[in-house]
């Protein structure tokens, strides 16, 4: 009698109830009636939020958009990507100043010597509503070393080096707005307008710099000779927060609003006293930022620091180098003035880490794909079970958690924004034709991966066991990674078996933001764009 009673209740009452449930509850109401699976499958508020779940994305409450609308767009979108069609394509020119920058959505070169400042420009996109646009900064009237930006917050940091003829070693990061009032100091900066640092000696050598916003912070690391160093800045308060000193650190992103995750490399277990660069071992080091203070110390000199650690090299074998890559960072939003229905959440985000190891056969370039979900789990279970451990070994968190990939080809440390959420981009040839290059898409959302394996005799693509006669066709289209292969053993690392995510690939420079696929031609100086 109550299931019948339940069914009097108008329709719209049960709309109403069923938008307060979380969508696995949704999904599983669905599956217990007719009457149920009808309500969810014909109602446009429920679809959307069905979608935005399976494509990792959030709804944007600022967009003035009906859910009808937003629902076919969010459709459309995913469609677009699954499909790898696109709606237009241009050409940006490359104006070879030296310094680029690509973030939001939005690509930024300082422009050659003769002009002044900075060219901007928004990539296009129909189905979210963005429209092309093009700007300028001036000059800031002193050299900038490197430059950083956030589109959502209207934030441009520009990085001010020592002078070579003087004997400073202060770093100045200058705090302007981007697009409001171009080259000005932020409104939202502190009274100095700027963030400084002291270094503790000048550097020997050349010097390379990694400056990254995310929401209220900015963090810049500083890779030099004798030492790199990392340092973090709540930049509306002009607070320093967390400053590391240490050649063994080599790049670093923002896992969330309160930790960083630096890739990095810590002595292996069985440790050589004599040398400390031999036996090391690669690992993600996760910092809590906002505990450790603005004293300068090591990684290894930290209360809160957590090792995530890859497996142990071949006697033969040791890393020459790591980077760490993820886009867009944990406190990223869209511009308000920009009128899009939905965006990627950031908690659907990939995180990218490239080991540069020397085996006998040279350098080998080892990817692993890192979904923010597999470290965000372990560090929940150190806070339930006391906070007593400080590291995870490989078996512990790898094999069922992240991909890894040999490529055959150098990953570029020039055009390095190739992931976006959890898209990958790579350039790849067929194995039976190394003249034949093509541009593929990986996606490493779960959800994706599920929706994928249902759908996959609709169109979209899942890699299990490749073939050559099968590379043409999925060049065209999203691959949803799902088996893994297995790397040799006593090639790389000292035992076999460990999980692969892609087949082999890379060459050139392929980069993506959220709607656009944007390969680099360096041979014509130009960007070529295509956009959904």
């Amino acid at each position: 009698m109550a299931s019948c009673y339940l069914f009097t209740i108008p329709p719209e009452l049960i709309v109403e109830i069923f938008k307060f449930l979380d969508i696995s509850s949704l999904l599983w109401v669905r599956e217990i009636c007719r009457a149920f699976k009808s309500v969810v499958d014909t109602t446009a508020i429920l679809q959307y939020a069905i979608e935005l779940h399976a494509c990792g994305a959030v709804n944007a409450s600022s967009s003035r958009l009906d859910i009808a609308t937003r629902l076919k767009r969010i459709q459309a979108f995913q469609k677009s990507w699954g499909e790898l069609t696109f709606k237009t394509k241009s050409t940006i020119k490359m104006s070879r100043g030296g310094l680029w920058e690509l973030f939001g959505g939005v690509l930024a070169q300082k422009t050659q010597k003769g002009r002044s400042g900075f060219d901007f420009y928004r990539f296009p996109s129909s189905i979210r509503g963005i429209e092309e646009k093009k700007w300028n900064v001036p000059s800031p009237g002193f050299p900038v070393r490197d430059f950083c930006m956030d589109p959502g917050q209207d934030l441009l940091v520009l990085l001010q080096t020592p002078k070579i003829s003087t004997n400073s070693t202060t770093y100045f990061l200058h705090l302007v707005s981007l697009e409001t009032s171009p080259g000005e100091p932020h409104s939202l900066a502190p009274d100095s307008k700027t963030l400084e640092y002291v270094q503790r000696a000048r550097n020997r050598h050349d010097t390379s710099f990694i400056i990254m916003i995310s929401g209220d912070y900015i963090g810049l690391m500083i890779q030099a000779i004798p030492g790199n160093g990392l340092i973090v800045w709540d930049w509306k308060k002009g607070e320093q927060l967390l400053c590391l000193e240490g050649k063994h650190m080599n790049s670093f992103s923002f896992l969330s609003d309160e930790y960083v995750i630096i890739s990095a490399t810590v002595p292996g277990q069985q440790e050589d006293e004599e040398d400390d660069d031999i036996d090391r071992e690669p690992c993600l080091a996760v910092v809590n930022f906002k505990k450790e203070g603005k004293t300068k110390r090591q990684i290894n000199e930290l209360d809160s620091v957590i090792l995530f650690r890859y497996p142990p090299t071949h006697d033969e074998a040791f890393v020459v180098h790591t980077e760490i890559r993820s886009d867009p960072s944990s406190g990223w939003h869209p511009q308000l003035d920009i009128d899009v229905p939905f965006h990627v959440s950031q908690h659907n985000r990939l995180f990218v880490v490239t080991l540069y190891i020397q085996t006998v056969r040279g350098v080998e370039n080892v990817m692993s794909f890192v979904p923010m979900k597999t470290l965000l789990l372990h560090l929940e279970s150190i806070a339930q079970s006391g906070g007593e451990k400080k590291e995870f070994m490989w078996d512990e968190w790898g094999p069922n958690g992240s991909r890894l990939l040999v490529s055959p080809n150098m990953i570029s440390h020039v055009w390095a924004c190739y992931v976006y959420g959890s898209r990958y981009v790579g350039m790849e040839t067929l194995r039976s034709d190394n003249d034949t290059w093509f541009c593929r898409v990986y996606d490493f959302n779960d959800v994706g991966v599920r929706r994928a394996l249902v759908k996959a005799d609709e169109g979209l693509t899942v890699a299990e066991e490749k073939t050559d006669e099968e590379d043409e066709e999925r060049s065209a289209r999203t691959v949803y990674q799902v088996a893994p292969t297995v790397i040799p053993e006593k090639t790389i690392f000292s035992t076999a078996s460990f999980p692969l995510g892609l087949p082999d690939s890379k060459r050139c420079a392929p980069m993506c933001t959220e709607d656009n696929l944007i390969i680099v031609d360096t041979s014509d100086d130009e960007y070529i764009c295509y956009s959904i």
